[in-house]
């Protein structure tokens, strides 16, 4: 599958919190548990310094404060740009500010079947990355 970067030599990811980032679906913070490899290929990935990520989440505020606090707890939130918002460098693309995240990729459970294998991610943002 290709990829039109919205800004050329770079990939902004959008994320889902639950079931995506975490095994848990709900909101049970002292339960969640990363996906294996969610944390060793988001900042893999970063490291390159192609890819930009931000949470895409339907949480509202308490429970994006939770999310907040164990994306902190694990060493995770440095790496996103926003939470719930959009990426600073397409907002000044486009003149308003949408509902939606802009992003060049989605990663959310619910579009995965409830499967996510951050392995595969990786290995596909990697083509995509050397398309580039």
């Amino acid at each position: 599958m290709a990829i039109t970067p919205i800004i050329k030599g770079k990939i902004f990811i959008a994320l889902d919190f639950d079931g995506t980032i975490t095994t848990e679906q709900e909101d049970n913070f002292g339960e969640y548990q990363l996906q294996p490899f969610c944390k060793e290929v988001i900042m893999a990935l970063h490291n390159t310094g192609k890819v930009h990520f931000g949470i895409w989440s339907c949480r509202s505020e308490p429970q994006m404060r939770t999310a907040k606090a164990f994306l902190e707890k694990e060493g995770l939130l440095e790496y996103m740009e926003h939470l719930n918002g959009d990426f600073k460098e397409l907002m000044e693309i486009y003149e308003n500010p949408n509902r939606k995240s802009s992003a060049d990729i989605y990663i959310d459970d619910r579009a995965m079947w409830g499967e996510i294998d951050w392995v595969d991610i990786y290995i596909r943002v990697m083509d995509i990355i050397n398309k580039l």
